[in-house]
Order: structure tokens, then C-alpha cells, then sequence
């Protein structure tokens, strides 16, 4: 995409109309790419403040998983700071995704990121680059990065409700330059960018019950999609694994892996969980470096849940 169609992108003019929520949401849209990026951070830190303080569920859903996840190697209030953290970082994500067009080239301005020569190297193979990525950071500004270096990049994702909701979204992506594929149906049109050299990004580190395999994380079973390990043995795709987090002068980081081997037997299930397994260890890693950035407030293991909270999300 061209500086001057970038200037021209307005994702607000290809809808008009709707409901109410949907001329709310698109006029604050509006209203915070008007602000300067440090407002904008300044607001976010308190909306994720008061966010952990007012959404009960999800505060105690990170303070469970946090105590899964760490045991008692973590005291109740370094629990509590990790999670409230979580929170900061999600409304963080979240203006800084809505704020993300007005961001100038190129995005090394914004964000360093080491690795970058296995990104590189991948993409000259032309056999496809998957990058597995964890919900950390922020996962929505650092594709744009991506996309300045690479052609073409897809994102599995998972489609937003109510539809007004996931088509801004989807507007806003393709602002950064990413191209959606809906999680529903995946396999074909992501197969078929990977077969043609392109890179599409998943992020797999979110619970599962279909088409999943049974991994550890953190050290405890919990349902992981087997879709990426069927990508990769089937197209023979370079895997490569990154994260996003935040650095202290306000700037974002990032890092990108060495390509990650692909496991392919005459045993494809346990393929599957041979090299789930190794994508989840690795991205354990990521997380493991900066807790107070990943995506606490998800139900991810829902064995160790009590029957009256284990309903369906």
C-alpha cells in the first residue's frame, strides 16, 4: 500500500449508517486518532486500572490462572500487580490498534525488533512463513511491522460479534495491511497462502476444544489447536516464533526466533503433538520473560476450573 492510499484509508466511510453501538464505536475511533499517542497511553493506563477493579470475572479468571500457572512461587500480591498489569496492557493494545494508521513509516521508528534476518531468510525460501505468535504486547501494532517487510500477510483470527464490531476491526487490519482469515474455515485459504510464499500469522495460545491436542503449558494439560503443526508438515513452511512487549522509554520491542524445526513421521498424530508441544514451550518462554503483558483474563485451563465457572464462553 502506497503512503498516499495509507492517507486516504478511512475506515469509517465504508459504513454508514448502523446501530447505535456501531456510530459509537466508530465516532471514538474517530475521536482517539484525533489525540496525541501519549494521551491516548496516559487514558489506557487507567481505563485497564479501572477495568481490573470493576470486571470482577475476569480479575479473578487472571488471578486463577496466574495461581495455575505459578503456584505458590508467586505471592498473592505480585499475583494481583501481575494481573492488573494484564489489564493495563489490553487497553493499551487496544488504542494503540485504533491509533495504528497514524503511525509514520517506516515502524522502526516505533518498535525495535531483533531477529529480523530469520524473517528475511524465511521469506526468500518462498515456501511460506508461519509465525506463531502469543496474545502479548501488542500483537496488532507489531503486524504492521511485519507488513512493511513482507508482501503479503495473512492472520488467522477469530471473528468479532456483534458483525459492526468485527468489520471495523477487520477495516482496521487491513489499514496495517493484514488480510483476516476467519478461524471458522481456515485450513484451505491458509494452506493456500502458505503454498504461494506468503506468511500467515497464528496465534495458538488460547484454549481449544475442536481440532485440538492435548499439550502442557506451564506444566499443566490444557487443549491446544494442531491446526499450525498440520501447516507446517503439510506445506513445509518455515515456522518462526516472536512476540511483542514494551520497553521503557515507550517504544514497543520486539524479537523474532530462528526457524523452529517441523517433526514429520509416519505418525502424524503424534506429529501433531510433538510439535505443538515445541511451539508452546517456546511461546511459555515469551510469556514467561514478561508475565505482566500476556493475556491473563482467558479461561485457558478449564480442567482446573470449578464446575459452576466451567460454563461455555
Amino acid at each position: 500500500m502506497s503512503s498516499q492510499e495509507e492517507t486516504r484509508f478511512d475506515p469509517f466511510a465504508l459504513e454508514q449508517g448502523g446501530s447505535f453501538g456501531q456510530t459509537l464505536c466508530r465516532s471514538l475511533v474517530r475521536f482517539l486518532r484525533e489525540r496525541r499517542l501519549e494521551t491516548l497511553r496516559h487514558w489506557a493506563r487507567l481505563a485497564g486500572g479501572i477495568g481490573y477493579v470493576v470486571a470482577r470475572s475476569p480479575r479473578r479468571t487472571a488471578l486463577r490462572n496466574l495461581r495455575v500457572a505459578f503456584g505458590d512461587s508467586l505471592a498473592r500480591h505480585e499475583r494481583s500487580r501481575i494481573a492488573k498489569a494484564s489489564f493495563v496492557n489490553l487497553a493499551l493494545t487496544a488504542v494503540e490498534a485504533c491509533y495504528a494508521p497514524r503511525f509514520e513509516r517506516p515502524m522502526s521508528n516505533h518498535i525495535e525488533v531483533s531477529g529480523t534476518e530469520h524473517l528475511l531468510e524465511a521469506h526468500s525460501k518462498g515456501k511460506g512463513i508461519l509465525f506463531l505468535i502469543p496474545h502479548m504486547g501488542n500483537w496488532e501494532v507489531s503486524a504492521r511491522y511485519l507488513t512493511e517487510r513482507i508482501p503479503v500477510v495473512h492472520a488467522i483470527t477469530r471473528r468479532q460479534r456483534p458483525e459492526w464490531l468485527g468489520n471495523l476491526v477487520q477495516e482496521i487490519r487491513a489499514g496495517n495491511g493484514v488480510v483476516e482469515i476467519d478461524n471458522r474455515n481456515a485450513l484451505r485459504p491458509a494452506l493456500s497462502a502458505l503454498r504461494r510464499g506468503e506468511m500467515v500469522i497464528m496465534m495458538i495460545d488460547q484454549y481449544m476444544r475442536n481440532g485440538s491436542v492435548d499439550v502442557h503449558f506451564f506444566g499443566h494439560e490444557v487443549k491446544i489447536t494442531a491446526s499450525a503443526a498440520l501447516l507446517a508438515a503439510r506445506t513445509g513452511a518455515t515456522v518462526l516464533t516472536g512476540a511483542c512487549f514494551r520497553l521503557a522509554d515507550g517504544k514497543l520491542g520486539g524479537t523474532i526466533s530462528p526457524p523452529i524445526e517441523t517433526t514429520v513421521t509416519d505418525d502424524r498424530d503424534r506429529d501433531l503433538v510433538v510439535n505443538t508441544e515445541r511451539y508452546m514451550r517456546i511461546l511459555e518462554d515469551f510469556i514467561r520473560r514478561r508475565p505482566e503483558e500476556w493475556m491473563w483474563m482467558y479461561r485457558m485451563w478449564r480442567n482446573h476450573e470449578k464446575p459452576s465457572a466451567a460454563r461455555v464462553s
